[in-house]
């Protein structure tokens, strides 16, 4: 509760204009504007880091490590935390899934067995598509990995590993806008910290797949 209430823009009170990002209204100045988005976007990744369970952090690298099929299930703008792991996780060499369309997903889904990892990511934890889908990976065996801001939604309360991020205004529906990027911001910490913790478990293996990758990249750029 008092996460929640922290969280709150203490101009909202104030102001009767809509938000368009975050607690950004028509009443800012351009310098206002900046400071107020990197100070939102600095305390969102402090708030985070302080809100996770490193031992909960530990439990979702092991089960990543030991997994052959690392699954992403994600709808909006939670898919750039997605597509930010598939991108770090296969540069060191981890097979992993992702589809953007929701039918797929959940198709993808069904496809897990036992020894696969399903890590859902909803900052509400309340998307009907990933609670969908975390019940049919739950269903086939694998290990869910919740990354979401509230530990009493659906999601979080039906997967096996939490991962609990900043609470921000627009994922409990209290914002005009309703699409808090802060929370992406959240998110890409999350997944950052999961792909580091497992490289460094791998270091060899990582640094040599780093290499062997950016082989493939620079090939696609002009010299």
């Amino acid at each position: 509760l008092a996460e929640a209430l922290s969280s709150q823009p203490k101009a909202a009170a104030a102001s009767r204009d809509a938000f368009v990002y975050d607690d950004i209204s028509s009443a800012e100045t351009n310098d206002q504007i900046v400071k107020k988005i990197v100070y939102r976007n600095i305390s969102t990744i402090e708030d985070t880091a302080a809100r996770l369970d490193l031992t909960l952090l530990a439990k979702a690298a092991n089960a990543i490590d030991q997994c052959d099929t690392l699954a992403f299930f994600a709808m909006g703008s939670s898919a750039l935390a997605a597509e930010n792991a598939v991108m770090r996780f296969m540069r060191v060499g981890k097979r992993c899934v992702f589809f953007q369309d929701q039918g797929v997903q959940q198709i993808s889904a069904s496809t897990l067995r036992k020894n696969s990892v399903a890590v859902l990511v909803s900052n509400s934890g309340r998307t009907l598509a990933m609670i969908d889908s975390l019940r049919i990976a739950k269903q086939c065996g694998a290990t869910t990995i919740a990354v979401t801001s509230f530990p009493d939604s659906p999601l979080a309360q039906a997967a096996d590993i939490v991962l609990l991020t900043t609470v921000n205004d627009a994922s409990s529906g209290s914002a005009a806008y309703q699409e808090s990027m802060l929370a992406k911001i959240a998110q890409l910490l999350v997944m950052d910290t999961l792909y580091s913790l497992y490289a460094v478990k791998h270091i060899s293996q990582s640094i040599r797949k780093l290499k062997d990758t950016n082989v493939v990249i620079e090939s696609t750029r002009r010299r």
